[in-house]
């Protein structure tokens, strides 16, 4: 979608640079700008000695108004819609979590009950598995975590759907489930100075108790559009860290104005070298 949009716009400033051109091109004519002499058998343009340096000046300030306005054309940044109203300047990301070191905890199960801000949309649970990132998308979703030995769970109790598992019954086993303190919250938008297309939360078991599992956020990594991905380390609980601001470069950007403003300097030359001449 974007690529489109910096497509249109690339137009859009094609059209405004033949525009301005071709104004300049009639002020000119019009104001008597222009010359006609006839040198040999030859007809040669050259600039009228009565175009005064005032009129010359004006046509420049009318030149730099439409580069004004043709460079604030090509940065221009449309966001990107959704269901949901986004804040302008930001858009959504894919988010998941994973649980790094499950098989050191074989004896149990963890289980992710997911829900939804909004009551009306239900709720359901996942068994995590080593190496499975579970997503949180859906409108305001977020997660509580619980571990339950794997002693206690019958394999009836278990629903299979491809390669996905969870526990049959969840509130008839709560009793039996032992709650974590955290609650996974979503990096649900992030600004678009960022460039960023994924985010992955890791988490690590500290200890699972008959009454507790502490789990503790290990890193973030966060995927940008152009494919690479940056590891960042927890160094508080309480604060995830944010993505580097990395500057994305669009040529799109440089390439009318570079054309125009080069235009502007070699009309603006031979303009000086034909009153010269004259």
């Amino acid at each position: 979608m974007k690529i489109i949009i910096n497509v249109a716009l690339f137009v859009v400033s094609v059209i405004c640079t033949a525009v301005l051109i071709i104004s300049i091109y009639l002020s000119m004519l019009n104001s008597g700008g222009f010359e006609y002499l006839t040198i040999g058998n030859e007809e040669v343009i050259t600039i009228n000695d009565e175009f005064s340096s005032n009129s010359l000046m004006q046509l420049l300030k009318n030149i730099l108004k439409g580069l004004i306005l043709i460079t604030l054309i090509t940065f221009i940044q449309l966001p990107t819609a959704s269901a949901d109203v986004l804040s302008p300047g930001t858009s959504r990301v894919d988010y998941c979590f994973q649980v790094a070191n499950l098989n050191k905890y074989s004896n149990y199960l963890l289980i992710a009950h997911i829900q939804s801000a909004n009551p009306g949309l239900g709720t359901y649970n996942v068994i995590l598995k080593p190496g499975q990132c579970e997503r949180l998308n859906g409108y305001r979703q977020y997660s509580n975590i619980y571990a339950i030995r794997k002693s206690q769970v019958k394999s009836q109790d278990i629903i299979i759907d491809g390669d996905r598992e969870s526990l049959k019954d969840f509130n008839r086993q709560k009793s039996q489930l032992i709650p974590a303190k955290n609650t996974i919250n979503p990096v649900e938008r992030l600004p678009d100075r960022y460039g960023i297309k994924q985010v992955t939360e890791i988490l690590k078991i500290i200890s699972i108790t008959p009454k507790s599992l502490e789990l503790k956020y290990h890193e973030i990594i966060y995927t940008y559009q152009q494919g690479n991905s940056e590891r960042k380390p927890y160094q508080s609980q309480d604060n995830r860290p944010s993505p580097s601001l990395k500057h994305k470069f669009n040529l799109f950007n440089l390439i009318i104005p570079s054309i125009s403003i080069f235009g502007v300097m070699l009309l603006y030359r031979r303009t000086k070298i034909f009153r010269n001449q004259n």
